[in-house]
């Protein structure tokens, strides 16, 4: 009759059984330290969101600029980073490039702002909503005109949102099985492989996500590329 009681001594078969614990532990381990490292950097980060340094350019007569700065420095200290420009179209320009959010136009008429809708609704509500209270208390109307808005089949910019989050899913995916399928593979092909990964989801996913919105505005974009925009660039514009 076999005996039931392994021939092995004891420190062999911690030995054998050692690389299986260590497999297995592999996987928890790792994945609560990622879990662990996403909730300190976000975590942090959201836990008491508050607006701040929001770069908004603003024109118009020296002590009417100083007074509105003025105003926001003292009751609102770090929420607005403020840059004066000498004209209107200069402001313009900056908020085509995205150096500011937002432009608030002082002179002799009405105060009028300038938000770009793709910014973000967070910022552009943030910088209407302050400076319509301000001038509100002032017994002033404040215009408001929204440029660069979303597409108009998406209106709050969510299909961009979840095209970064197909994209990476995605991504984990592909490489996922390029570990799996190709370990045979030598470096040279993995960067090729991720290479033309990373062009063909890029131009796939924004292709799909612009057929679904009926297209976006690509002008200050291809305006921000600065030289590239001469280089034939504007033919890929989603329309």
């Amino acid at each position: 009759m076999a005996s039931l009681v392994s021939d092995r001594p004891p420190v062999a078969r911690r030995e054998t059984s050692r690389p299986a614990i260590e497999s297995l532990m592999a996987p928890i381990v790792g994945g609560l330290l990622v879990m662990l490292l996403l909730l300190g950097l976000i975590g942090t980060a959201i836990r008491d969101p508050r607006p701040h340094d929001i770069p908004v350019g603003v024109v118009g007569p020296a002590p009417a600029v100083q007074q509105i700065t003025g105003a926001f420095g003292a009751k609102a200290p770090g929420t607005f980073a403020f840059t004066t420009y000498d004209s209107e179209d200069a402001a313009r320009a900056a908020l085509d490039a995205r150096d500011v959010d937002g432009v608030l136009v002082l002179g002799a008429g009405a105060p009028s702002l300038l938000v770009a809708g793709a910014a973000g609704d967070g910022i552009s509500a943030a910088i209407a909503g302050a400076f319509s209270a301000v001038f509100a208390a002032q017994g002033a109307q404040l215009t408001v005109v929204v440029t660069h808005p979303f597409g108009s089949g998406d209106a709050h910019g969510l299909i961009l949102f979840f095209l970064v989050l197909a994209t990476l899913i995605a991504t984990l995916v592909a490489t996922i099985l390029l570990f799996v399928r190709g370990q045979t593979l030598g470096v040279a092909a993995w960067v090729g492989v991720l290479a033309g990964w990373s062009i063909v989801s890029g131009l796939a996913g924004v292709g799909a996500a612009a057929w679904i919105v009926g297209g976006y505005d690509l002008t200050a974009a291809i305006a921000m590329m600065g030289p590239f925009q001469h280089s034939g660039i504007r033919s890929l514009e989603f329309t």
